[in-house]
């Protein structure tokens, strides 16, 4: 390496070890404020502690997919790092009341905490990937089981790379009938489960729901 690459960026250590250490000191002013603390610990430290379940009655009878949505608006409200959308299918994923509370995320709204991924299955996971690595958030993407196949590239480079992110995959069954063949997942669930390090939960009921996005999000 030239000699004068070495010494131009030596020649920074003493400002940039400047500015980490007030960047630490301010941190830990911050930190004083106990809504800060328990920001900054929940997003960035991970720290969740306990969260409220929502209450599903014994023996209702109620969608896996619509019980997800239950357990997303409860959890969102107790952890602000989950952030996500679904691929223009917010209807039937039951993500649109998290879309409607938090509002979209843009270039003029950054708190917005809903992420319009549009009809766009690879780049919604491709996304939720790098904001994982990113860290401070906890990013959920939802679409059709079928559609995993365009997603896969993504999804085995999430497991490869161990990212922490949650993918709601509804409408899991052949009987799927008004779609028709395209949209009816028939080896689906059994090809995710080969992907090594890819966590794959399939509830029976609205409490497994709950307990299984409590997992993931863990």
């Amino acid at each position: 390496m030239p000699e004068e690459v070495v010494t131009y960026f030596q020649s920074r250590f003493d400002s940039l070890k400047e500015k980490v250490s007030n960047w630490n000191s301010d941190l830990v002013t911050a930190c004083e404020n106990a809504d800060f603390k328990k920001l900054w610990d929940t997003t960035v430290l991970g720290e969740l502690g306990e969260i409220d379940f929502p209450e599903f009655d014994n023996g209702t009878s109620i969608a896996t997919r619509k019980a997800f949505g239950t357990t997303l608006d409860t959890f969102a409200e107790q952890v602000p790092s989950i952030v996500g959308g679904s691929a223009d299918l917010e209807p039937s994923n039951y993500t649109g009341n998290f879309a409607k509370t938090y509002g979209d995320f843009t270039r003029v709204n950054r708190s917005g905490r809903n992420l319009a991924f549009g009809v766009r299955e690879f780049p919604m996971a491709a996304a939720m990937n790098g904001l994982a690595l990113h860290g401070g958030v906890i990013p959920f993407g939802g679409t059709f089981l079928v559609f995993a196949d365009y997603e896969r590239p993504a999804l085995r480079l999430a497991a490869i790379q161990g990212c922490g992110v949650i993918h709601e995959f509804t409408h899991d069954s052949f009987w799927l009938g008004e779609d028709g063949p395209t949209h009816q997942p028939v080896e689906h669930t059994m090809a995710l489960r080969t992907i090594p390090n890819f966590n794959v939960f399939r509830p029976a009921d609205a409490k497994e729901t709950a307990a299984c996005f409590r997992l993931a999000i863990d």
